[in-house]
């Protein structure tokens, strides 16, 4: 019996941790109004869509980076294993 075998995507933790770091960087730093937020939106667009329910800044962006690391593994794992079956 053969099982289905996990493949880990070394692109798209790359991304993804690239991203965490950069929402990380973003969060700890004070910005004037929403820039930062908006820099997190649009660096996981259209993922980040799922944030825009949430009233609160802070879990705002906390959420934008939970989903945008997410979003950037699933496309790092895309392009990585898309040729491979």
């Amino acid at each position: 019996m053969n099982r289905p075998t996990r493949r880990v995507s070394s692109l798209g933790l790359v991304l993804g941790l690239l991203y965490l770091a950069f929402s990380l960087f973003v969060i700890t730093r004070q910005y004037e109004g929403s820039w930062g937020g908006f820099l997190l939106f649009w660096a996981s667009f259209p993922a980040s869509l799922l944030a825009l329910v949430l009233p609160d800044e802070k879990a705002g962006e906390i959420m934008l980076a939970a989903v945008g690391v997410v979003w950037w593994y699933a496309i790092g794992h895309y392009f990585q294993f898309r040729r491979s079956g």
